[in-house]
């Protein structure tokens, strides 16, 4: 591993962390007032901490009632701090703390294949986009985390294949390749196309280019068969 590469990688890092820090340390001085982190972030909280428990439920608000059942994982680390200090001022810089175990999660994420600069570069160019710095840093929010969480989880056992990435994430892949494919030329308003039907499938797709002076302009691809009213046989 170069050491050019690490070096950039940590000024990168060090670029992401600066500019976290300065919100972070704002709140730090005046105050939390970002909407969720007042609305349900905090009131957990300080609810955790003042009853000693996790049990119930807390009427954030009558109007969604869908908050008061929000996952609290961060709320409950959050307490921890309120509980040990008896005030909340430990609050604003947790997510400072995701931030790094981010970048760091980044960094061995691409370590094993050789390339823990770039992936560690790519985490700090997408932990320090504008609108997490503005919605996060220094706030109780807690999409930080959860970022976090996953890049340390994808570290620690990374998924390879289609299959495995597609389960993961909860997505059903079915096998469309089509078995003894039929191609017929049509017209597709106008354009040159091609149909493609199967005998197990039926109807495949249809692509069609299109052609200005000569030149191909675009090529378009059509799967929902309801859209063909344009579409014709082509004559030989």
């Amino acid at each position: 591993m170069e050491a050019w590469a690490l070096a950039l990688a940590a000024l990168v890092a060090a670029v992401a962390i600066a500019q976290w820090a300065m919100p972070s340390l704002l709140n730090l001085d005046r105050g939390m007032f970002g909407g969720d982190s007042t609305w349900y972030h905090l009131p957990f909280s300080i609810h955790f901490a003042q009853t000693h428990s996790t049990w119930g439920l807390l009427y954030t608000d009558p109007l969604k009632l869908t908050a008061w059942f929000y996952p609290a994982s961060s709320e409950l680390l959050g307490s921890v701090g309120i509980v040990l200090f008896h005030d909340d001022w430990l609050y604003p810089l947790l997510n400072l703390g995701w931030l790094a175990v981010g970048l760091l999660a980044g960094y061995c994420l691409g370590r094993p294949r050789g390339v823990g600069p770039a992936c560690a570069v790519a985490a700090a160019i997408a932990l320090d986009s504008g609108v997490l710095i503005l919605t996060q840093a220094g706030e109780a929010r807690n999409d930080e985390m959860g970022i976090a969480l996953l890049l340390a989880f994808a570290a620690r056992r990374p998924i390879y294949g289609a299959d495995k990435i597609a389960r993961f994430f909860g997505i059903q892949r079915k096998d469309t390749t089509p078995t003894d494919p039929t191609f017929q030329l049509v017209t597709v308003n106008g354009d040159p196309g091609v149909r493609i039907d199967s005998a197990s499938q039926g109807f495949v797709n249809v692509t069609a280019v299109e052609i200005v002076d000569g030149a191909v302009q675009a090529v378009r691809l059509f799967v929902n068969p309801e859209r063909f009213g344009g579409v014709r046989a082509r004559r030989r």
